[in-house]
Formats: C-alpha cells, structure tokens, sequence
C-alpha cells in the first residue's frame, strides 16, 4: 500500500527496508557496532551485508 502512495516504481520488500535504514544509519555515523545491535546480529559481519556505500568522487 505505501508503494502506491508514494509513487515507488521500485520492487520493494522488507528486505529493501532494511538494507536502507542500515546504509542511513551509517552514513548518519551511527557505529557498526550500535547498528548490529539494532538489527539484532550476533556477528558484525552479518551486519556488513546490509550497508551499501556510495562513493562520492
């Protein structure tokens, strides 16, 4: 429903959710650590799997 509202042409799922909080929350400066424990992981790197960087050049 909140697809339609928008306007997002995107597929878009919980996952895609995720995967944006998690790359905002970074680039805010929130530490990997803090992000781990919001998502719930025992493992940082599961974590990293989450975190989409751009670069800007």
């Amino acid at each position: 429903m909140v697809i339609y509202i928008t306007g997002l042409t995107k597929k878009v799922n919980l996952l895609t959710f995720r995967h944006t909080f998690t790359t905002h929350m970074y680039e805010a400066s929130v530490t990997m650590k803090d992000i781990n424990e919001m998502l719930g992981h025992d493992d940082e790197t599961e974590t990293t799997v989450y975190v989409h960087i751009r670069l800007v050049l």
